[in-house]
Formats: C-alpha cells, sequence, structure tokens
C-alpha cells in the first residue's frame, strides 16, 4: 500500500524505537521521509535497505530554534515542502502551548515534551 505516496513527513527521534517503526513505515508507504536524531549512525541504521533518494538524514538537536529551522529549510530544498511533524511522544503537541511558545529548555525531561513544537511552527508555512 502507498497511502503517503508523495507527502513529506519530518520524523524527530528516529534513531530508534517508536521513531524509527515511524520513520521505516511512513517509507514503506512510499513517503519522503526526513529523519532527525541526535545519532547520524543510528538514522542510517534506520533507513537501511530503503531507496535513500526517498529520505533525508538530519542529526541535530531540535530544543535548539536555529537547528529547527535548517532542519525545515533543508526539507523543503530537497522535496519542495513538508507535511506534519511526527511528534515522538503522544503529549508534546499539548504541552509547549501551555508553557509558552519557542522556548529552549535546559531539563532534558522538558526539550523531550516541548521540543517537537518549534519544528511544527517552522514548517508550517510549507504544509
Amino acid at each position: 500500500m502507498n497511502r503517503f505516496e508523495g507527502k513529506v513527513v519530518i520524523v524527530t527521534g528516529a534513531g530508534s524505537g517508536i521513531g524509527a517503526g515511524t520513520a521505516r513505515r511512513f517509507l514503506q508507504e512510499g513517503a519522503f521521509v526526513v529523519l532527525n536524531g541526535l545519532r547520524e549512525h543510528k538514522l542510517h541504521e534506520t533507513i537501511s535497505g530503503f531507496d535513500a533518494s526517498k529520505s533525508l538524514i538530519h542529526a541535530g538537536d531540535v530544543s535548539d530554534e536555529e537547528y529547527t529551522k535548517r532542519l525545515v529549510k533543508d526539507s523543503v530544498t530537497k522535496f519542495g515542502k513538508t507535511g506534519r511533524a511526527r511528534q515522538q511522544r503522544r503529549d508534546c503537541a499539548l504541552w509547549p502551548f501551555a508553557q509558552g511558545m519557542n522556548r529552549i529548555f535546559s531539563d532534558p525531561w522538558q526539550v523531550t515534551r516541548g521540543a517537537s513544537y518549534p519544528v511544527s511552527e517552522d514548517q508550517s508555512p510549507h504544509v
């Protein structure tokens, strides 16, 4: 099945666990996938066996606002548009709205829960 043929998806935390599984599933379903995580070698492991032209490896820290802007810019440059960011935690899409937007967090727990919001905000003009 190619339910996501031609769609572009940014997957954060794509180097392991749920993020890696999500990235692989989108690739199986025909999407162009931008893989984000801190360890580049793990991102390469995630796409092993898939068509490399349908993915973009983009290692970096999504808690860094400048990095998220580059992530989105590079995604648009390669694929022409983006879709919605895949939030690694189901609650992180709600949490940043209550705490304030575009904050750089120092606590690792807050980064995990809140870092995906800036990616979503930066890509909204390209959806």
